[in-house]
């Protein structure tokens, strides 16, 4: 088999193995630092209270320094602050029932003399916002939602109806939102290859080099790459989004129970579901934090075991940069070109070199002579 494809085989498996380290660590990072809540915070703090967010890959940073009154009473509502541990940590998820009936309250709440009519009480409330909002930011453009709530409840003829026309706005809103966040997917994607290139300081061009001038190595890497083809779940178990699954899961086996609470008028009982149900979400991200964790150090160490060049030899390094005593610049800048090529290949995600090793290990073993030995 030519030789070539085996070292093309050999640095589709690195680039998987180190892919999938990179976005296994990207997903690890957003869930334990709560990435998704202040994104949510923030969109929400956009929308309700028209923050300027000047840079929507950067919501997940922390959260907005001006005045959200609107935002900040909606997660000081009973119905999303039941979602936070010890009313603090940040809700990642907001069932859109939940932020309907929370929103509904506030601005109901809003009404100069509230009555037996939450609908009216909600239009009245709603114009007040609108007043509030226009004296302390004239000349600035109204927040879109809150034209589109006064739409909405001016065509809507009971209670019921306009909590399904704001629940099915916030449904698309949040379909938006997730756009955004995966625009702060791709830009920490490639921030985290960069340090899984420098922290094992894989250089392309060294790989390249050793793979090709040791037959053992190529072999032992090629023998890896075709035994992860027969078993893709080995590498496709760790691109799925099962915490995504599981926390839906989570949410839909509790939602009725909260639902059933609420309707009931017992909000001691709703609250209690829903801190329970954040506890169970918070003991699912730090399961998925140690499987994944696990995970990873098995794959790498699979790699380890074949002593591919990779990690820091300080003395190699050295030799290799400063050959006769003197810096060698030729030698600096193929080793920057070497880390620069391996980050932005494995920015490129684990499915795309998944996908092109598996074609190329079935290119491999069709050109294997039927009843023979695979070439080497």
């Amino acid at each position: 088999m030519n030789i070539y494809l085996d070292i093309a085989i050999s640095l589709l498996l690195i680039f998987v193995v180190f892919s999938v380290v990179v976005y296994v660590i990207q997903e690890v990072i957003a869930i334990n630092f709560e990435y998704r809540g202040k994104m949510l915070w923030s969109s929400l703090a956009q929308a309700l209270d028209g923050l300027p967010v000047l840079n929507r890959r950067g919501m997940h940073k922390g959260l907005p320094e001006d005045n959200a009154a609107l935002t900040g009473s909606l997660f000081d509502h009973a119905q999303i602050r039941g979602l936070m541990k010890g009313n603090v940590t940040l809700p990642s998820y907001i069932h859109s029932a939940d932020f309907a009936k929370a929103v509904i309250d506030v601005l109901a709440a809003k009404a100069p003399a509230p009555g037996v009519n939450k609908l009216a009480d909600f239009i009245s409330g709603l114009n007040v916002q609108i007043g509030v909002f226009q004296a302390a930011h004239p000349g600035k453009s109204l927040p879109p939602v809150l034209d589109i709530f006064r739409g909405l409840a001016a065509g809507a003829p009971d209670l019921a109806k306009l909590e399904s026309d704001i629940e099915g706005w916030y449904n698309r809103y949040m379909a938006r939102v997730s756009g955004w966040y995966q625009s702060h997917v791709v830009a920490t994607v490639r921030i985290i290859a960069v340090g899984v290139t420098l922290f094992f300081n894989i250089n392309v061009f060294q790989l390249g080099t050793s793979i090709a001038g040791d037959s053992t190595m190529r072999t032992n890497l090629v023998g890896i790459a075709e035994r992860v083809a027969d078993h893709p779940d080995q590498v496709t178990a760790l691109l799925n989004k099962k915490f995504d699954t599981r926390i839906h899961e989570l949410d839909s086996l509790a939602q009725p129970n909260i639902d059933s609470a609420v309707k009931s008028g017992d909000a001691a009982l709703a609250n209690r579901l829903r801190q329970a149900l954040e506890e169970r979400r918070e003991d699912a991200a730090k399961v998925y934090t140690g499987l994944r964790i696990h995970a990873v150090d098995s794959l790498t160490r699979t790699l380890s075991a074949v002593k591919i060049p990779i990690g820091w030899h300080l003395d190699q390094l050295g030799q290799e940069l400063k050959p006769n005593g003197s810096l060698d610049w030729g030698a600096i800048g193929l080793l920057l070109l070497g880390w620069l090529i391996t980050a932005g290949c494995l920015s490129m995600g684990a499915p795309f070199w998944f996908g092109l090793l598996i074609q190329f290990v079935n290119i491999r073993r069709a050109g294997t002579k039927p009843g023979g030995d695979k070439k080497s």
